[in-house]
Order: C-alpha cells, then structure tokens, then sequence
C-alpha cells in the first residue's frame, strides 16, 4: 500500500497483512507491518484459526 507522508516528496510503502480463515473471512489485519518477529506473529494467528475451526 502507498501512503504520503506529510514534508515527503515520494511515497513509501506501508506493508499491510490480512489473515483469512477458511471461509475467506478476514479474521486479522495487521496495519504497518514491522518485518522483525512479523512471521512468529502472523503462524501464532493462524495456528489459532486453525485450532478453534
């Protein structure tokens, strides 16, 4: 996703993840992602999804 920083000339990217369950429901949405420990955080949701179907 492209965002504008206010006193930027350029856009930068914010990385967004959205988590979905079976269904496609989304179940998750992780805004302005941070890379470090972003994996860990994104199998724990998904491991949780999949352990209360």
């Amino acid at each position: 996703m492209l965002h504008r920083r206010e006193g930027c000339e350029r856009d930068i990217v914010r990385r967004t993840t959205v988590v979905l369950d079976r269904a496609g429901v989304v179940r998750h949405l992780i805004d302005d992602v941070q890379l470090r420990g972003h994996a860990a955080e994104v199998l724990k949701l998904v491991r949780e999804i999949a352990r209360n179907r």
